[in-house]
């Protein structure tokens, strides 16, 4: 009975982000909040980030915190201290 009300409607597939499209993800949030986050800091959080949005988000949040708090502009090392302050481990960068 359950499986069949849960069958009728629609259906959808759900697949995870790859990296570009969770960078694009990140931008397109800071853009929604007016923050303007500059190419390098947007590269750092691909490669050296978890790949979960969880803590991808986290530290955004965090690096927005601390902008506002010091009313400056979110930069590459604000980035890293947002992900200092989380105590998020970073990801070893991957071998060419």
């Amino acid at each position: 009975m359950v499986r069949s009300r849960l069958g009728w409607g629609l259906c959808y597939t759900i697949h995870p982000l790859n990296d570009d499209e969770r960078i694009a993800e990140i931008d397109r949030r800071a853009c929604e909040r007016g923050i303007e986050l500059p190419l390098d800091a947007l590269q750092w959080m691909g490669q050296y980030l978890p790949r979960d949005m969880r803590s991808m988000i986290l530290v955004l949040d965090e690096a927005d915190r601390l902008a506002l708090m010091r009313q400056r502009k979110i930069t590459l090392p604000l980035v890293r201290e947002a992900t200092q302050n989380l105590s998020i481990e970073l990801l070893k960068p991957e071998e060419e």
